[in-house]
């Protein structure tokens, strides 16, 4: 049941950062494009720098994750997307703004497709999460009758076994008191002997008292 819900659980979690982070980068960006002065330009690029470098490894993680149970998904795609993101709006926010400017309609195109792209992401996860909740439950009541039928089994087996054993020392115990009764009762005859042809201790016990008798019978 944990393994079952370990891969499904990183890639709803991790698909969730990412998506979060990415918020955060936009919003970064829109914060700093709608200040009259870029006087932080540098403290910006590097902020957005950071929120690349943990977006990519969330993105590394769920894909890990979503690809131990083989969920379709082209992460290299969304990734070569969503570093094209982040470069081009460096380029609007860093330092080096007023040099170059990125087409916006590259960055509309490309914004809608990474938000698109990870909302999908975010929507298999959570499918795959509650298609292996679904298969984990089965395969508890799977284990669960199992374990019911191997319990069954075992308390017959059980009984079975001890009935046998009880039976196999009853019996010959029987025999033995009923050979010892009719020695016991009879008129004396010391030519009788139990005779009892075992090599448990029940037969070595007869035969102990076959040599008794035969030294009482001797004198």
């Amino acid at each position: 049941a944990l393994a079952a819900y370990e891969h499904p659980l990183t890639a709803v979690d991790q698909s969730r950062s990412a998506w979060d982070t990415f918020l955060k980068s936009r919003d970064l960006v829109t914060n700093q494009l709608a200040r009259i002065e870029f006087s932080d330009a540098q403290q910006a690029e590097t902020s957005l720098m950071q929120l690349q470098k943990q977006f990519l490894n969330q993105l590394e993680s769920a894909h890990m994750a979503t690809n131990a149970l083989m969920v379709s998904s082209d992460f290299k795609q969304l990734k070569a997307t969503a570093e094209q993101w982040y470069e081009l709006n460096n380029q609007r926010i860093g330092p080096k703004q007023l040099q170059s400017l990125p087409d916006q309609r590259v960055l509309t195109q490309l914004d809608m497709q990474l938000g698109k792209s990870l909302e999908l992401l975010v929507q298999n996860s959570l499918q795959v999460a509650n298609e292996q909740k679904l298969l984990t439950v089965d395969l508890v009541k799977n284990i669960r009758f199992f374990a019911n039928v191997l319990l069954v089994l075992s308390i017959v087996l059980g009984v079975a076994l001890a009935i046998g054993l009880a039976r196999s020392l009853s019996k010959p115990l029987k025999e033995l008191l009923a050979a010892m009764r009719d020695l016991a009762r009879g008129e004396g005859d010391l030519t009788h002997r139990l005779g009892f042809k075992r090599s448990d201790e029940i037969g070595q016990l007869s035969t102990e008292v076959d040599l008794f008798i035969e030294k009482i019978h001797a004198l």
